[in-house]
């Protein structure tokens, strides 16, 4: 068993055969994590019974987030990718706003997320 620090507290983390993450245990954290075959993480409890769920294209890049609680899927962000890159992206604030950024890269191909006149360092 392992211990990583999280907030002044060391949990234990659970593997699995593969030598993935499955679980985080402790007094104030108890997440569980699944993943594809291929080693991407696919999803997670959230409270009150709820599911995040992600979605991968078929190279690898994230396509979506989503939340399901009781049959019911929502959206939490999207990303939309041309050649390989990923241009824009999509995301549902606490307050069920949405914030739509652009990302552009430079030359020497750093990424920036652009929200209205205002540049973000992508990191």
């Amino acid at each position: 068993m392992v211990s990583v620090r999280c907030v002044q507290r060391w949990h234990p983390l659970g593997y699995d055969v593969l030598n993935r993450v499955v679980s985080v245990t402790g007094a104030s954290v108890n997440e569980q994590y699944g993943y594809d075959p291929v080693n991407r993480r696919m999803w997670r409890p959230l409270p009150a019974g709820a599911f995040e769920i992600t979605f991968h294209g078929i190279a690898g890049e994230r396509l979506g987030t989503w939340k399901l609680l009781s049959g019911q899927l929502t959206n939490l962000s999207t990303n939309l990718y041309f050649a390989g890159k990923l241009i824009r992206q999509k995301q549902i604030n606490a307050n069920g706003g949405v914030e739509d950024a652009a990302v552009v890269t430079d030359r020497m191909a750093r990424g920036r997320v652009r929200r209205g006149l205002r540049a973000y360092a992508w990191v």
